[in-house]
């Protein structure tokens, strides 16, 4: 049957967030670095458990200018009810795999870097249409970091913006760039082996929902666009 294309009016939100996390990193062999993280995140003002991330991270340090590696997360999310659920709150399971390179320059006390990062994310649910969500959903992200380092004090400033570039999508949509990330923080390095981060973020989302009407024959494409602030604060021990 041939489908007609509606556009609903654009749905827009803001709230503000939560991230909290600890990160255990061991390096055995110089430049080799092995990782745990337990990232926990809040929504809906802080009122509502979003998910949580368990990550397990190796990367190698080639030089001062730099590094890359890879990493494998474990997520598990805390989703709104829906139709097929009997808008009963369900949990979703995710799996993420991630490739990583970073190249860095220092000048004077400061350091300039930028990230590259490809991650596709799996689903384990049922509860989506393979014509409106696609699995694995696959990003190259971009993060440009400038930070600061104190001659005398433990602490260092940074600023980054990142861009998510999605690399595979339904083919009711095409969008080149759908979010951006703007974050100031400041890390505190409490001795030589403990660090406490803090940060802000600002988080623009944009996108599209797509709903595929099969029996009326239709595809109704809602533009969807969140304004979030995001308050983190991360615990981060190296042996």
């Amino acid at each position: 049957m041939a489908q007609t294309i509606e556009y609903a009016d654009e749905e827009s939100s803001t709230e503000a967030r939560l991230r909290v996390g600890a990160n255990f990193e061991y390096k055995p062999v110089k430049g080799l670095s092995l990782s745990l993280e337990e990232e926990a995140r809040m929504r809906n003002n802080f009122c509502t458990f979003d998910r949580l991330y368990s990550t397990f991270d190796i990367s190698y340090r080639v030089n001062s200018y730099f590094k890359f590696g890879g990493a494998y997360s474990f997520i598990v999310l805390y989703q709104d009810g829906r139709k097929k659920t009997d808008y009963v709150p369900y949990w979703d399971l995710r799996h993420r795999a991630v490739a990583h390179a970073t190249g860095s320059i220092s000048f004077n006390r400061f350091t300039l870097s930028l990230r590259e990062r490809f991650q596709a994310t799996f689903r384990t649910d049922s509860l989506y249409n393979e014509d409106e969500v696609v699995n694995p959903k696959m990003y190259l992200r971009t993060r440009l970091k400038l930070e600061y380092e104190f001659f005398s004090k433990p602490l260092k400033p940074y600023i980054s913006v990142e861009m998510f570039n999605p690399l595979n999508q339904t083919q009711y949509t095409n969008q080149w760039i759908d979010e951006m990330q703007y974050r100031l923080g400041l890390e505190w390095r409490l001795d030589a082996f403990n660090t406490l981060e803090f940060f802000y973020m600002f988080d623009h989302s944009f996108g599209n929902d797509v709903d595929i009407k099969s029996k009326k024959g239709k595809v109704i494409i809602t533009p969807e666009t969140e304004y979030n602030h995001i308050i983190g604060i991360f615990y981060s021990i190296r042996f």
